[in-house]
């Protein structure tokens, strides 16, 4: 996965955010479970308008 740009630039988009959930004391497992669960949600939106709302939503 690292061994392209891409997978490099997708690894450190990860990191980043799994540090900064670290950060605000939480759990990172539980954090990409909520956010896996709350997009499926929305698969037929044709915006991305809910993405703002499910930041204040953790």
């Amino acid at each position: 996965m690292i061994d392209t740009v891409a997978g490099a630039r997708f690894n450190t988009i990860i990191y980043r955010i799994v540090k900064t959930v670290i950060a605000d004391n939480l759990k990172p497992y539980d954090y990409f479970e909520h956010m896996v669960t709350e997009i499926a949600k929305h698969l037929d939106d044709t915006t991305r308008n809910f993405l703002d709302g499910l930041l204040l939503d953790y």
